[in-house]
């Protein structure tokens, strides 16, 4: 970006939006969009602003920009995006930052033989909108004690018994402000997953944890129904191995069954080996919603007593499931 390299090369130092215009010949009518995009590269972090409205680049002012890491005592270490060592931020240094949070450390300390050691001075993007954690009243306020520790303090709840949950209750809280210096932060309850020894809540609590979706947009439940209505349609340009002996190796109760084998004998103790994978390119338009919600979940995610699915289950356990004595598209090779 030109914007960043004429920053970077300042022999002034840090510049004002006038003078990176003046030196970048920027026209008068284009300065408007030219502010504009100097608040979105200080937003994604290439550049920072400091006091007189100047701008300047992160590593020329001893910031480093990157993901910070939150160990289980309450220490992190932020990964710089542009390569380096590690810089270590103690606790009482991380402000409102979680584990996961794109951050902005400024670094203060460079120690013989350690890492060097900053404090978080900005956070550029938020890892987790919601936190899964434990319901807590109090006289007049309620908490929610996070589960994973590394996600700091107690989230503040300023009207108990909102949202359904009960005093113990594993609940899911959406943050709504990340709290300034000591102030908690302060959410809302999103949804009540159950009681901690209830069957199947712990579960729960580690797919929303993870940002696992259990439902899928509306719009994408539509379209894998409207396509698995439509079933294979045209088939012209398959070939119809229905006449093989295909079987799939899977616990009893599964119902996603994505690959098969077969098996056939050809003569002089050739054997031919056939793999047959679901061809879910058929009914998936690249671009449309299904393709967009599966690429946001990446794969499907087995958990100990369900399967979260990358695909609504109208495709993944029905038109995209290698059933039994049912007519599926696969894609098929022979060895």
């Amino acid at each position: 970006d030109e914007i960043v390299r004429a920053v970077v090369g300042s022999h002034r130092g840090p510049l004002k939006a006038k003078e990176l215009a003046r030196a970048l010949q920027v026209p008068e009518p284009l300065y408007r969009p030219f502010r504009e995009r100097l608040r979105a590269l200080v937003d994604s972090g290439r550049l920072y602003r400091v006091k007189g409205q100047r701008y300047a680049s992160p590593s020329r002012i001893n910031l480093v920009v990157g993901r910070l890491s939150v160990t289980r005592r309450g220490d992190g270490f932020v990964t710089p995006e542009g390569g380096g060592s590690d810089v270590f931020v103690p606790s009482a240094a991380m402000d409102t930052a979680m584990d996961g949070d794109r951050v902005v450390v400024r670094v203060e300390a460079r120690p013989r033989g350690r890492a060097p050691e900053g404090r978080v001075i900005k956070v550029l993007e938020r890892a987790h909108e919601t936190i899964v954690g434990t319901y807590v009243e109090g006289r007049g306020y309620a908490t929610v004690v996070p589960h994973d520790v590394r996600l700091g303090a107690e989230v503040l709840i300023p009207e108990p018994g909102s949202g359904g949950a009960s005093d113990g209750d594993v609940v899911v809280v959406e943050v709504e402000q990340f709290g300034v210096g000591r102030l908690a932060p302060i959410g809302r309850i999103v949804r009540v997953l159950g009681r901690p020894d209830e069957p199947g809540v712990d579960v729960l609590a580690v797919s929303f944890a993870h940002g696992i979706p259990l439902e899928f947009p509306p719009e994408a439940e539509r379209e894998a129904e409207r396509r698995a209505r439509l079933g294979a349609g045209d088939r012209a340009g398959r070939v119809d191995r229905t006449g093989l002996h295909v079987f799939t190796i899977d616990p009893a109760d599964a119902r996603d069954h994505d690959d098969a084998l077969s098996i056939e004998a050809r003569g002089k103790g050739v054997w031919e080996v056939g793999v047959h994978i679901a061809d879910v390119s058929h009914y998936v338009d690249e671009g449309g919603p299904l393709d967009v919600e599966a690429l946001r979940r990446g794969t499907s995610v087995y958990l100990v007593d369900r399967v979260i699915p990358m695909l609504p289950h109208a495709l993944s356990a029905d038109a995209c499931s290698l059933r039994p004595d049912e007519d599926r598209l696969a894609v098929s090779v022979f060895m």
